[in-house]
């Protein structure tokens, strides 16, 4: 088990924003048109790069830890989005930013909670465990990309 493997939040923030600047069309992709969350998404490559294999069970965990907090980002994303052109768009970009920052700190608190399991090639393991529908050749730039960083 890998219990005492240090998770950090301002690690798996900066890991996020190098895979994101790579894969941002997957990532939007995966929440426009499958549902997925994108930092969840994030996180299962942060962790498989680790060799950090969940199960099905610790998804739903996680999915449960920030629903709250997804509720919130949301209605603000749908409130930027619509602000786009205006004055207040920068500022409330910024403020998303801050909520995702939050929300990856609600995902490594619970993280810190749960039992970990140790896995070769827990990378595509995890995507596929959250996001089934992700096609093969959009899974295999996620990975390839994420094994980089």
């Amino acid at each position: 088990m890998a219990n005492s493997l240090s998770l950090d939040a301002e690690e798996f923030w900066q890991f996020s924003g190098k895979l994101y600047s790579k894969v941002k069309d997957i990532c939007l992709y995966a929440q426009d048109e499958l549902g997925a969350n994108v930092n969840l998404l994030l996180l299962m490559c942060y962790l498989g790069k680790q060799n950090i294999a969940l199960t099905i069970g610790d998804v739903k965990q996680l999915e449960v830890s920030i629903e709250d907090s997804e509720v919130m980002l949301k209605a603000h994303r749908q409130r930027r989005v619509d602000a786009k052109g205006t004055s207040q768009y920068d500022a409330m970009l910024q403020n998303e930013l801050s909520l995702e920052a939050a929300q990856q700190k609600l995902l490594i608190a619970q993280l810190q909670s749960m039992s970990l399991q140790l896995a070769e090639s827990a990378l595509r393991q995890n995507v596929i465990l959250y996001v089934p529908e992700l096609s093969a050749s959009k899974l295999d730039t996620l990975a390839a990309c994420a094994l980089r960083y």
